[in-house]
């Protein structure tokens, strides 16, 4: 699966197109063992002033349903960094969150 900066060739000149179209916040997903790493990815979006940018890994499936119990496990799993480490190795993207 490809993600947004798979198809950007010239980051920073879409994300100053971008911005002043974005309201309360821009989600982009993005693989960190493909495209840029985390940090870098931050750093970026804080280049082009957006404030409260946060990653998180998406571990609950868009396209199956679980049961409730993993959903709550799943989502709970998304916010403990030593757990998130162990799949970003694996398939799982991320979602960077940036606030204007």
């Amino acid at each position: 699966m490809r993600t947004f900066f798979h198809y950007i060739k010239d980051l920073l000149n879409v994300f100053r197109r971008l911005k002043p179209f974005v309201r309360k916040k821009l989600i982009i997903d993005f693989n960190p063992r493909k495209d840029l790493s985390i940090k870098e990815t931050m750093m970026l979006l804080k280049e082009m002033d957006f404030w409260h940018v946060n990653w998180r890994l998406f571990l609950v499936p868009q396209s199956k349903r679980l049961p409730k119990w993993c959903l709550k496990v799943g989502s709970a799993c998304e916010k403990v960094p030593i757990v998130c480490s162990f799949p970003l190795r694996g398939k799982f993207h991320c979602l960077l969150k940036g606030e204007p």
